[in-house]
């Protein structure tokens, strides 16, 4: 499933301009809401894109997973850091 992050200047009041959208433009009802949560908390405008695009990475982990959101443990968000861990390239040594 195709998963995108879509950002509206047109919104409406109080709400995240960035959006978390399925594969039919759908809203992640979910996503949506922490993102409107942290945009009422007044983040600042980077931090909240910053939340959106790890919000979209995290969303396109699960979805492999076949799991229902109900199903998000502490031992899945465990796996999911284990995840990122995996792809950062190791810091090089010194000589």
């Amino acid at each position: 499933m195709k998963l995108i992050l879509a950002h509206s200047s047109a919104v409406q009041t109080g709400a995240c301009p960035y959006r978390l959208l399925d594969h039919q433009d759908h809203p992640i009802a979910w996503a949506n809401e922490f993102l409107d949560a942290q945009h009422a908390r007044q983040l600042s405008p980077r931090s909240v894109r910053a939340y959106a695009y790890d919000l979209l990475h995290f969303t396109r982990w699960f979805q492999d997973r076949a799991q229902s959101l109900s199903a998000i443990t502490e031992s899945t968000l465990l796996d999911y850091v284990r995840h990122q861990l995996s792809q950062a390239p190791s810091p090089r040594r010194k000589p």
